[in-house]
């Protein structure tokens, strides 16, 4: 069986892998997976670090709104979800 990984259009060093590519030959699929993170590797770690930092910093911003909406909410004693243990 011959496996045909070609690229996707307009997303340039990615190359189409789907779940059964990867069950049913896994050792191209991880070539695949290597080749794909060896040409990406600089994107992915920007998008990491860009994406670490602005999820610290938004919910630092959103720490009120979101500790209001937890006291509306979860506490008090007409609280609808009183006592669930759930939290925003």
């Amino acid at each position: 069986m011959v496996w045909d990984i070609s690229p996707i259009s307009g997303y340039g060093g990615v190359h189409s892998l789907s779940l059964r590519d990867l069950i049913d030959n896994p050792e191209v699929s991880f070539q695949q997976i290597e080749s794909n993170l060896r040409n990406n590797w600089a994107e992915l770690l920007v998008a990491s670090t860009l994406f670490s930092f602005s999820s610290k910093f938004a919910r630092r911003a959103l720490r009120g709104p979101i500790n209001k909406a937890n006291r509306l909410v979860f506490t008090g004693k007409n609280a609808p979800l009183r006592g669930m243990g759930i939290r925003i």
